[in-house]
Order: C-alpha cells, then structure tokens, then sequence
C-alpha cells in the first residue's frame, strides 16, 4: 500500500475493485470513490 492515509490507502483498495469487477457496499466501487471524495465516509477515516 502507497497511500500516505488511511483514506489513501482506502481508495487503492476500491480501485483494485473496480479492476476486479467486486461491488463495494452494494455499489459501484466507482460511485465509491466519487462518495469517499463527497465526504460520505468521512467517520471511518
């Protein structure tokens, strides 16, 4: 892992999913990242 963060390191893992065609919550790990970037999962970091 590269990522100087905890929400770094995040991304990666959901960008490797989307390379992987794995959903993340249900979701498009696309629209993942898109909501990570949005602030939605702001208390897990």
């Amino acid at each position: 892992m590269l990522g100087k963060d905890k929400k770094a390191r995040f991304r990666e893992v959901v960008g490797t999913c989307v390379s992987m065609g794995v959903t993340v919550d249900g979701k498009d790990p696309k629209q993942v990242i898109k909501d990570i970037d949005g602030g939605a999962y702001r208390g897990i970091f």
